[in-house]
């Protein structure tokens, strides 16, 4: 049977990018940053039934590190691509009881449409 475990959140990353490599619409860099954010809502969803859970802290907190791309679109758009790795602050949960949420590390992919508020330089 599968169990998943669904979480809802508002999470705000702060990051610090370092660039690695940069040409006229492309940009290379890698980061560190912190995660901080509150979740709103948990569920536990089997094929049968969906129940409200409260398993993990409604404050959400973690460090990352990435190494991310951006391309240049048009003046003031990017596109971003940054592959993450998510180290959670919390406490590790037993997994003889919570066997799909010890994890305290996590990889993800973030995809972002960036505009950028500057003005036409003469």
């Amino acid at each position: 049977m599968d169990i998943k475990l669904r979480t809802k959140g508002i999470i705000l990353p702060i990051n610090c990018d370092y660039t690695i490599l940069k040409t006229n619409g492309m940009l290379l860099y890698a980061g560190l940053g912190i995660y901080n954010g509150y979740i709103y809502s948990q569920k536990q969803i089997t094929l049968s039934e969906t129940n409200d859970i409260d398993i993990v802290n409604k404050y959400y907190c973690g460090f990352n590190a990435d190494i991310g791309f951006k391309v240049k679109l048009s003046e003031h758009f990017n596109l971003d691509f940054r592959p993450n790795f998510i180290y959670q602050l919390r406490k590790e949960l037993p997994s003889s009881k919570y066997l799909w949420t010890d994890r305290l590390m996590s990889f993800s992919l973030d995809i972002g449409l960036y505009y950028t508020f500057k003005e036409k330089s003469n």
